[in-house]
């Protein structure tokens, strides 16, 4: 199900598997890869299982096992999935207490104090760790005139920054005692705890506050980062004061953060956040909840802001100036605005949002799982304040809020924050107003209304190409894990891989461009099977080719070889989630748990239910018949399913651009000059108010915590050749040998490693690099050849790669890196099992022993590639980005430009005419493949390659060798020539490199608009740049930038209050390119570009001229926010790798990010102002500038004359639409297939009369 994200702007799913930026690349394919994302089943967590080397010994004392026994997580990583009882009485020997768990010397690993008696004299805390004295807690009630903390307020600008500078500098140090909040005796009566249990690495503690019903949820695990999760459970359901479509848990949640009755101001909460090393605040509206987030460097930020945030959900304001500029209101020109209207325009009529609401209409009819919990337009147009503060008080209580903090939190101060947060924000006065509420979502959910009927729905789109198709079915009922386990893996089965059954019938011949199960847990669940890029023509055809598929498997019946692999593949992604940041695996159980478990406070259930390595070991000892009676059922139970088809129409999105204007008119007209300039006068009053400023004591009233304690937890990576580590230097120096390009990356502690091949474009032709996509698509899913020269089919190559990896990809350019000159390979695989030759083997076997010229597979690349095209030039924003790419990069020297979407349409117009009948007929097959040869001999030459190898080289099983890194280039004999038998066969040879072409001089000045017509009755995208500081200027430069932007862009910033605060955009930001040297203004859904253009503009001037100034305050919030969230790009081992492999390709220094991380410390006002007037306002400069903006066709005129001052353009605008795309990137418009045939047949027509012509 879809979340609505209301405070960065983008709808999100709410995702606990692992961020996949370090392990993968950039789509090589032109897959919407977001859009995927949402409709992906969520992953099973798992514990680690990693083995760690013992430390030295340390003074221990005794203690003996309780009369329960003990259960010792082995190792001394916390985070070990090695377990070993001990008989009740058995005598141990602590050497180190943490809190509540203690290390033994023997048997070497982790235990629970409770589990243990020691000796009367030094009794052991059930809930406090031993800590410093804390600091006081602030004072939360300014608005009553009681004193700020004192020491809060007496700290000067000066002193901050220096403390600042301090905690900023990460210079390698004596680690000191943190400094943490005091450690006093808990207050045991407030909270009644549940069973504390071990999961996923992780230490789940449960309470419920004993006056109120509070639930308080930890889940432990060491990390640099602290979160927290306040999710209260929402249902929009059809009453007699409200409609279920009217958003009400959606914009709630926007209003939330408008202030509290304790902090009354816009803004204060999330300036505040960022005061505690927050990147301010966020939240997601759900079907079945409402979560408000926030992510902190280190503890004491969250334990300071946590009382602040309850105060904004249990008391929030909820003022009819709010609900004007935030919700809905009418502007002086007649037109319907509010930051929430525009969210929704912008997405209720997306193919996906009108399939995703008629599935789920059919599936639970007349429930609260069916509404539209974002709201439609129509009824947030009627919306009234009043509506919004009602369901306040039915939902938004004590007993329906769960607070889920996950990271080193100590239990003990957390449970005195919440309860001194709960005694003033929900006092004994709201427990007894709230008795007698229903508990949402304890309604049984009605069978449902048996066959269905399928459904068409329209979505407005001036392409017609392509739709997609759903297929939708009630799943088990919540509390049966082993069920839905089974049904997972059973469509990982079914779909998931390039051999999987359904990717070969649909994707394969040519039906869509993918197959992805989908699917959400509810107290009656539902899954999904979603059919993208589906051809218009062949809508209809999908229901009966899937059925007949899974009939077919079922008479098949289940591979068992096949389901082993799929779930032990399972097992080590899970594991290597685990290693990462086991508790993101733990939230979504936990928070499902809160919402629908009848006994929500046994914890014994939660265990269960989040067990995801005890539920796949459940499935590893299934027999294969108990997989193929699920199979047989699922096939069985076509009366089930309903269908519904998503249909792109060029007359929808006409009508919708008529029915926005008339309703403009129609307002125009009913409140005439006077009643819209009051209506301009109401909304003025309303942003008046709500902007304004906040008393510098309450933006002071919480302490500033200390960086220190989340910079000495980042992960230490060494790196060869770059770094001056003595022991990985050493041993790198025997390992490489001369003329290898290897860098190596070590980090201790992981039992998984990386392999990875940056093969260089730069020197190649553009006419062969435009093969890129192509290759990607075909290289990890056609044939190859094995050591002794024979043939592997494409499916037994693939089953072979799921088998032995974790994961494994390949692409153009690193995700956001700036390596787009790259083609990559990778993987990454369990050292136990595959080892670091065993990687390098896959990669070799990868790059030199495919056989990329299997015609079947390029064909159906090509099919598959020209479908994904056409979803991704509907979307706006990636329109507009390609725009200004166009203008800014040249094609011939830079990738990203080379291969935009439109770009790619051309070349596959051409590949598909090449491949046809009469392309093979005229020699055009050959010649193509002859060409995607040549560029992949020259790709995988390893002179032109840089190798990678990152994971615990010092340590661990199957060590690191010589021999592992040249198995890289050792490609066996006879595979190597049976590899040039096949090239000599399509006569192929190596292209030839030239010298790299040198990017031509931007010219800067310009402006593209494009109309979109999938746009209609939506918002605008806007996108422009200019020149900014690159890698190679002084450090400082970039650090001042960034700060500058961290403080324009701040959560209730500058760009926040005037922009989306006044409805003109959902989301504005700046960002810089330091590769490029470049720096990039954005406005994601703008109602009205220009006016939130203009803003942008004034805000900037008022600083650069020194009108404005800087508030000191939010300056100094902004250097911590920037730090916090550097430290956040790094805080797992995978990203601390990802890091150190990008920065080795941009030959940065090795320890850069800490570098960066100290730079920002000593920035200045000063500094700041001075990359403000330096970099940011010639952004804002029509002639220092490029800018490229997607809308509706219908304001394409209007824009192209009024957006920018045309005397400073140095060209005229250019205006492009949906089909002229390929001239706005520089590639020439190529003819279809079919006019290419019809010209054929209309030339060998004329040939043929001229001959009858001749011989008469």
């Amino acid at each position: 199900a879809v979340s609505f994200c209301a405070r960065r702007g983008t709808s999100v799913a709410l995702a606990t598997a692992l961020p996949a930026q370090q392990a993968a690349y950039s789509s090589g394919n032109l897959c919407l890869q977001a859009r995927r994302a949402r409709r992906r089943a969520r992953k099973l967590g798992a514990r680690s299982n990693q083995d760690t080397k013992a430390k030295a010994a340390m003074p221990a004392r005794k203690a003996k096992v309780g009369a329960n026994g003990a259960l010792v997580r082995l190792g001394f990583e916390k985070s070990s999935s090695k377990i070993k009882d001990l008989p009740a009485g058995s005598t141990v020997e602590v050497v180190e207490t943490k809190g509540e768990r203690c290390r033994l010397r023997s048997p070497a690993g982790w235990v629970s104090s409770k589990t243990l008696e020691f000796e009367p004299e030094l009794p052991l805390s059930p809930v406090l760790s031993r800590s410093p004295p804390k600091q006081p807690l602030p004072d939360r009630a300014l608005a009553n005139a009681r004193s700020p903390p004192k020491k809060a307020l007496d700290v000067q600008l000066s002193s901050r920054s220096t403390a600042l500078e301090k905690a900023l500098d990460t210079t390698p140090k004596a680690k000191k005692p943190q400094k943490k909040r005091a450690a006093k005796k808990a207050k045991s009566a407030a909270f009644d705890e549940q069973e504390p249990f071990e999961l996923s690495g992780a230490v789940v503690r449960c309470w419920v506050h004993s006056r109120t019903g509070c639930r308080v949820r930890l889940v432990s695990a060491p990390g640099p980062m602290a979160n927290l999760y306040g999710v209260l459970a929402t249902e929009a359901t059809e009453e007699a004061w409200c409609k279920a479509d009217d958003g009400l848990p959606h914009t709630l949640e926007h209003l939330v953060f408008l202030g509290s009755e304790d902090y009354p101001y816009k803004g204060v909460l999330d300036k505040l956040a960022n005061r505690c090393l927050a990147r301010g605040t966020n939240a997601w509206t759900d079907v079945d909840h409402t979560a408000y987030t926030v992510t902190t460097a280190g503890t004491q930020g969250l334990l300071n802001l946590l009382p602040i945030y309850v105060d904004h959900m249990l008391r929030p304001t909820l003022t009819d100036e709010g609900f004007v500029t935030e919700i809905h209101h009418v502007t002086g020109e007649g037109e319907n605005k509010g930051v929430v209207y525009c969210e929704m325009q912008g997405r209720e009529n997306s193919a996906e949002s009108v399939a995703e609401r008629a599935c789920l209409g059919a599936l639970y009819a007349s429930t609260g799982y069916a509404s539209e919990t974002g709201g439609i337009c129509d009824n947030i147009r009627k919306l009234e304040n009043k509506t919004i503060q009602r369901y306040h008080s039915e939902f938004y209580r004590a007993e329906n809020l769960c607070l889920i903090v996950t990271g080193g939190v100590d239990a003990g101060q957390l449970l005195d924050v919440v309860d001194e947060a709960l005694a003033r924000s929900w006092p004994s006065q709201k427990v007894s107003q709230s008795k007698g509420l229903t508990r949402p979502w304890t309604t049984p959910v009605p069978p449902p209304s048996l066959p269905y009927t399928s459904r068409d729905v329209v979505f407005p789109s001036a392409d017609e190409e392509t739709g997609l198709v759903v297929c939708g079915w009630r799943a088990s009922k919540y509390g049966d894990p082993r069920t839905d386990c089974r049904a997972t893996l059973l469509w990982q089965y079914l779909c998931d891989g390039a051999a999987s059954p359904m990717t070969k019938r649909f994707v394969d011949e040519g039906l869509c461009s993918g197959v992805f199960p989908s699917g959400d847990t509810f107290r009656v669940g539902y899954r999904q099977v979603w059919f993208d890029d589906v051809a218009t023509e062949s809508l209809e055809k999908v229901q009966a080719e899937f059925d007949a598929a899974l009939k077919e498997q079922s008479e098949k019946g289940v591979d068992p070889t096949r389901m082993r692999d799929i779930i032990a593949r399972q097992k080590r992604k899970t594991l290597a989630a685990c290693e990462d940041d086991p508790c993101a695996l733990l939230v979504s159980p936990v928070l499902k748990h809160f919402i629908y478990a009848d006994q929500r406070d046994e914890t014994m259930t939660l265990k269960e239910l989040g067990d995801a390595l005890g539920l796949l070991e459940y499935a590893q000892s299934l027999e294969i018949e108990t997989w193929e009676a699920d199979l047989q059922k699922l096939a069985s139970s076509a009366d089930e399913r309903v269908w519904v088809i998503s249909r792109p129409s060029a007359a929808e999105a006409s009508r919708q651009r008529d029915e926005e204007e008339s309703r403009k008119q129609a307002t125009v007209k009913r409140e005439g000059p006077e009643g819209l300039k009051a209506l301009q006068t109401k909304l003025d009053k309303a942003q008046e108010v709500n902007e304004r400023d906040i008393p510098s004591a309450m933006l002071s009233c919480v302490p500033e915590p200390d960086l220190e304690e989340a910079t000495t937890q980042l992960f230490d990576v060494q790196s060869y050749p770059r770094s001056s580590s003595t022991a990985l230097t050493q041993k790198a120096e025997a390992w490489v040998s001369s003329g290898q390009n290897w860098a190596l990356d070590h980090v201790a502690g992981t039992q998984f490693c990386r392999v990875d091949v940056c093969c260089d474009t730069r020197g190649l032709s553009p006419h062969l690099r435009e093969f890129l996509p192509l290759l990607s698509e075909v290289l990890l899913k056609a044939p190859t050849y094995d050591d002794q020269g024979k043939m592997i089919s494409a499916d037994d190559n693939i089953s072979q790669l799921r088998r032995r990896t974790v994961s494994y990809g390949c692409g153009t350019g690193l995700l956001g890196s700036g390596t787009s000159w790259g083609f990559f390979v990778g993987c990454k695989v369990d050292r136990a099992s595959e080892s670091y030759k065993g990687g390098a083997d896959i990669v070799r076997t990868i790059l030199t022993q495919t056989d990329i010229f299997d015609e079947a597979r390029v064909d159906q690349a090509v099919a598959k590639m020209s479908l994904e095209l056409q979803s991704a030039l509907r979307d706006g924003g990636t329109v507009a980005r390609m725009a200004l790419h166009a203008l800014v990069f040249d094609r011939v020297a830079d990738n990203g430009a080379l291969l935009a979407y439109a770009a790619q349409r051309a070349f596959l117009r051409e590949a598909r005419f090449s491949l046809s009948k009469l392309g093979t007929l005229l020699g055009k097959r050959r010649a193509f493949l002859r060409d995607f040869g040549a560029l992949a001999l020259a790709l995988f030459d390893p002179t032109t390659q840089i190798s990678r190898v990152a994971g615990d080289l010092l340590d661990g099983v199957n060590p690191i060798s010589a021999e592992s890194l040249d198995t890289l280039s050792q490609t066996p004999s006879k595979a190597k020539e049976a590899f040039q038998k096949r090239c000599d066969q399509i006569g192929t040879q190596k292209a030839l490199r030239s010298e790299p072409a040198k990017p031509q001089q931007i010219r800067w000045g310009r402006l593209t608009v494009v109309g979109v017509g999938s746009l209609e009755g939506g918002s605008a995208f806007l996108n422009r740049c200019a020149l900014g500081p690159s890698s190679n200027d002084p450090l400082k430069w970039s650090a001042s930038l960034a700060v500058a932007l961290e403080y324009l862009n701040a959560l209730e910033g500058d760009f926040w209050v005037k922009i989306r605060g006044a409805g003109l955009a959902y989301g504005a930001s700046l960002r810089a390119d330091s590769v490029h040297g470049l720096i990039y203004f954005g406005l994601y859904r703008s109602a009205s570009p220009k006016e939130a253009l203009d803003a942008a503009k004034q805000i900037v001037s008022g600083y650069a001229d020194g009108s404005t100034p800087i508030r000191s305050d939010d300056f100094a919030n902004a250097r911590g926010s920037l730090a916090s969230g550097l430290v956040e790009g790094e805080k797992t081992r995978s990203q601390a790798l990802f890091g150190a492999w990008r920065r080795a390709l941009l030959k940065q220094p090795s320890d850069r990010n800490r570098q960066l991380i100290k730079a920002v410390g000593s920035v200045s006002e000063r500094d700041a102002l001075d990359a403000i007037r330096t970099w940011v306002a010639p952004l804002f400069d029509d002639a220092c500038a490029c800018t490229a903006v997607a809308c509706a066709p219908a304001k394409v005129e209007t824009l192209k004359a009024t957006l920018l001052d045309t005397k400073r353009l140095a060209a005229s605008p250019e205006v492009y639409d949906d089909g002229s795309l390929e001239a706005m990137v520089g590639r020439k418009p190529e003819l279809s297939l079919a006019k290419k045939v019809g010209f054929v047949a209309l030339g060998a027509f004329a040939a043929v009369a001229v001959l009858k012509a001749r011989r008469s």
